[in-house]
């Protein structure tokens, strides 16, 4: 059976998950010209496989990228993972065979990009919480694209999982993360290499209670899930 896709929305969806805004950025990720884009979207044809593989890359929900639904309210299963296993997911050995392994809960989220989540650690804004807890993430696809101030989770290769609020620095090579819940001139707890840093997924939200049951935003305020 051939099913029909719109392939503009599917554009669409993959740059939202990769974090990119033109084509010619897209086109770059994926190795080809972005004449080759305007290609797709002109005939409403696309290079599958090509999106398969640059999904699995950069940890994209395929399942959402192919889907017929709209980005709106989608029941979304989300992969959650836990404290102890952040180590070895940072590290990306058998990090495929990892995540097919880590529980999953439904949530409702009008995120357009892959999201994840990540049970709160020792160096996070969240760690006072009481109660076990779980923050959870859009994928965001380059450094670039980060704003002073929000929080982020950053997957360290080298030391592991941090989340914290983000300030910028001069130097490309280096950010800074914090966990003192405040303004960004407060104290800066970690320097991070960029080159270390194998993905980031910004945080909108955190779930508290092994239950899922009491949500919060980062505002303090109760969420829709």
């Amino acid at each position: 059976m051939k099913i029909k896709q719109d392939s503009g929305e599917i554009i669409r969806r993959l740059k939202s998950g990769l974090g990119v805004d033109s084509d010619e950025e897209l086109a770059d990720i994926l190795g080809i010209y972005s004449e080759r884009i305007l290609f797709w979207r002109k005939y409403n044809i696309l290079d599958y496989e090509l999106l398969v593989v640059t999904g699995r890359k950069y940890g994209l929900d395929l399942n959402f990228l192919f889907s017929h639904t709209s980005a709106s309210g989608i029941d979304t299963d989300v992969v959650l993972i836990p404290r102890k296993y952040q180590f070895e997911y940072a590290s990306g050995q058998y990090k495929k065979d990892l995540i097919n392994q880590m529980p999953r809960h439904n949530f409702s989220s009008s995120a357009k990009g892959s999201i994840r989540a990540f049970e709160t650690t020792g160096f996070s804004l969240f760690s006072l919480c009481k109660e076990d807890s779980y923050v959870i993430g859009e994928f965001v696809g380059h450094i670039r694209h980060l704003i002073e101030g929000d929080v982020y989770v950053f997957v360290n290769k080298i030391h592991g999982i941090y989340i914290g609020r983000v300030k910028l620095s001069t130097h490309p090579k280096v950010i800074y993360l914090m966990n003192d819940g405040g303004s960004i001139d407060g104290q800066v707890e970690i320097v991070m290499f960029t080159k270390e840093i194998v993905e980031i997924w910004k945080v909108d939200r955190i779930v508290l209670g092994s239950t899922f049951r009491a949500t919060r935003n980062l505002f303090g305020k109760k969420s829709d899930y």
